[in-house]
């Protein structure tokens, strides 16, 4: 299953989601609100890939979070399901950036050092600890010791409004292990700090 999200606000102007995917097999796509209304739901089942859009009406839909879930299944004549591209686009904002923001990622332990990665032009991420009360900025492959580690974490994208902007997949690494840190020097996982050369250093 592939799921993205977005937050549909006053600002929005273009109250329409568009959904571009490419499919060989079989897929349901669907579109509930957090009010848990479902304000779309279509199966495809194609033999041959090939690339489709989708287009959800959202004019009479409130200001609230969406999450878009697209689910693969197999066919009698195709084995596995495939799937490259999944795009969501929505609304039209006054403002500089448009937004989209994940599901709280719930952990077992805190996060302190997060890693993000993505691909894509005219892009920027932001990560809160504490549900969206704080933000703070991610550099593209670049680690960063969180000034609040906490165990919920929600991250937002911020889309630049230009014919360039595309945000094709990203990867976030959470507390990874080893990972050389803005020192240089190599971080202890279990203990949080780094061997600094005869003395241990606290990142934070």
């Amino acid at each position: 299953m592939k799921a993205a999200a977005f937050r549909l606000q006053e600002q929005d102007q273009k109250r329409q989601v568009k959904i571009e995917f490419n499919l060989q097999g079989r897929a349901r796509l669907q579109v509930v609100g957090a009010d848990g209304q479902e304000y779309f739901r279509k199966e495809y089942t194609t033999n041959k890939e090939g690339s489709r859009i989708a287009r959800v009406d959202l004019t009479t839909a409130p200001n609230q979070l969406y999450r878009v879930t697209f689910d693969l299944a197999a066919t009698p004549k195709i084995a596995t399901a495939f799937n490259n591209l999944f795009r969501v686009a929505w609304g039209e904002r006054e403002a500089r950036f448009g937004e989209f923001y994940t599901q709280p990622i719930q952990l077992k332990e805190s996060a302190r050092i997060v890693n993000l990665t993505w691909q894509g032009t005219g892009v920027a991420f932001e990560i809160s600890t504490d549900q969206g009360k704080t933000w703070e900025r991610l550099a593209n492959g670049q680690a960063r010791v969180l000034k609040n580690p906490g165990q919920k974490l929600v991250l937002r994208g911020l889309l630049t409004l230009a014919a360039n902007t595309v945000l094709d997949s990203y990867r976030l690494e959470i507390n990874p292990t080893g990972f050389s840190v803005y020192t240089g020097k190599w971080l202890e996982q279990d203990i949080g700090l780094v061997y600094f050369g005869g003395r241990w250093y606290d990142p934070e």
